[in-house]
Order: structure tokens, then C-alpha cells, then sequence
């Protein structure tokens, strides 16, 4: 696994170093989830310079069919991982909701997913 060059310094404003922190990201969950016990973890020295999260801030929720859920928690949550709330998902990290649609671009994940609610159930 590949860690990218994350070239920001204290107290840059991280926006523009977005892709790059996805990326870190997304690397770093891989390697805590994966179950192979030979792993090797290549980074740039100024990548690993930085404080990087612990295993237990990787959590996850997993949306089925008919499940229900908590709108204001899910949006809480969300909101404290990262997202962006946005009218429109384009890029990783993005979420929108309108009425009854969630949209949702989600690290790690190929394309966006868009998720209809009916009183707090998924559809």
C-alpha cells in the first residue's frame, strides 16, 4: 500500500490538499482492514511525519434496503467525518440531501450512490 505525498505544511488551510488527504485515507482504511498479515505500507517521509489517525476513528455504517434510520444522526455523523454538503455530488467526500434523496459519494468507493427515504426508511 502507497501513501501520497502529502505536501502540506501546520496550519495550511487543507482544501487544496483534498485528493491527496482522500487518498491518504482511503490507504490508510485499506491497510487497518485488511485481513492479510503481510503487509507492506510505502510513504513519502513527509507523509509519515504527520500524526496519522488511530485504527478505531475507521468506522463505518453500512444503508440496506428497508433499514431505517435516524436523518439528523446520519447528517451528524457525516458532518463530523468530513463530508461536504453540496446541492450537487461530484467528488469523493460529498453529500446532498433533498426532501426524500440522499446522494453520496463516499471514499473509497467508485461512483456516487443515490438513496431515497419514506419517513426515515430506505427505499
Amino acid at each position: 500500500m502507497v501513501f501520497p505525498d502529502f505536501r502540506a505544511s501546520y496550519g495550511d488551510d487543507l482544501r487544496p490538499f483534498q485528493i491527496e488527504l482522500y487518498e491518504l485515507i482511503e490507504t490508510l482504511n485499506g491497510y487497518f482492514s485488511s485481513k492479510d498479515k503481510r503487509k507492506i505500507l510505502i510513504s513519502p517521509i513527509r507523509t509519515i511525519l504527520f500524526p496519522l489517525p488511530k485504527k478505531r476513528f475507521f468506522s463505518s455504517i453500512v444503508l440496506e434496503f428497508a433499514s431505517t434510520i435516524n436523518l439528523k444522526n446520519l447528517k451528524d455523523r457525516l458532518y463530523y467525518w468530513g463530508y461536504h454538503f453540496v446541492d450537487i455530488v461530484t467528488q469523493k467526500g460529498e453529500v446532498s440531501f433533498k426532501d426524500t434523496i440522499m446522494d453520496i459519494y463516499p471514499l473509497g468507493a467508485d461512483k456516487a450512490y443515490r438513496i431515497t427515504l419514506l419517513n426515515g426508511e430506505i427505499e
